[in-house]
């Protein structure tokens, strides 16, 4: 009985959670300005665990991306220089459920690419997926 118990609490937390939504599409961009914004002034993970209320993956997944981020940024800091903001690259919307925001983080010497995926639920729009080159 207890190891069904424990299995079963396993699996939960293995399941996607409910996110909180953005209720249209001009949330976005704001949205994942702020998180640019912050990655100027706060660790790699603590920002983009600020997005964590929107992300429909499993807490196991996020934290996967989460590394994933870290990892590239802390790799290219080196060759890139001291970041100096973001530039808003565009924003397109692919089909009528997802919208896709790329942005290019600046700093002194090269730019690393991030871009954010939205997808439209019957709530409002949720992240989907992230990733920084």
């Amino acid at each position: 009985m207890r190891s069904a118990l424990l299995f079963m609490l396993a699996l939960a937390a293995t399941l996607p959670s409910t996110a909180d939504t953005l209720k249209t599409e001009d949330d976005l961009r704001p949205f994942t300005d702020r998180i640019m914004d912050d990655l100027s002034k706060a660790d790699t993970a603590t920002t983009l665990r600020k997005m964590r209320p929107y992300v429909t993956s499993a807490d196991s997944e996020f934290e996967a991306l989460i590394a994933e981020a870290t990892s590239t940024r802390d790799k290219y800091r080196k060759t890139t220089g001291k970041q100096l903001g973001f530039d808003f690259f565009s924003q397109k919307q692919m089909g009528d459920s997802m919208t896709r925001l790329t942005y290019g983080e600046r700093a002194t010497q090269l730019r690393l690419t991030w871009v954010f995926f939205f997808s439209k639920t019957a709530d409002g729009w949720v992240l989907n997926n992230f990733h920084v080159r």
